[in-house]
Order: C-alpha cells, then structure tokens, then sequence
C-alpha cells in the first residue's frame, strides 16, 4: 500500500479485496488479509506479537 494512505483507506482496500476474493471464487468462504506500507521491509514469517 501506498505509505501515504490513512490507516481508514488502506482498511476500506483490503476489505474490498478480501470481498473480491470471496466473491469470485466459489469455493472460497472466508480471506483474511492485511496491508503493508509499500517499502517497509517485514517478515511475514514471524510471529504477531515478535517485534520488527
């Protein structure tokens, strides 16, 4: 996502792209995503409470 966005935006997009997920694909009942500021270096493999 694009640093410059407020967190409000960057929750409505993924929102959005969860719905189209859901939508699009029968089989699928339920996505789960979240936004990383575009640049910022992050581990996705660790843990949520594990700093970065």
């Amino acid at each position: 996502m694009d640093p410059k966005l407020s967190l409000i935006e960057s929750h409505e997009i993924t929102h959005k792209v969860q719905n189209k997920v859901e939508n699009k694909i029968d089989i699928i009942h339920g996505v789960t995503a979240h936004a990383c500021p575009y640049g910022v270096k992050y581990n996705h493999e660790q843990q949520i409470d594990e700093e970065y």
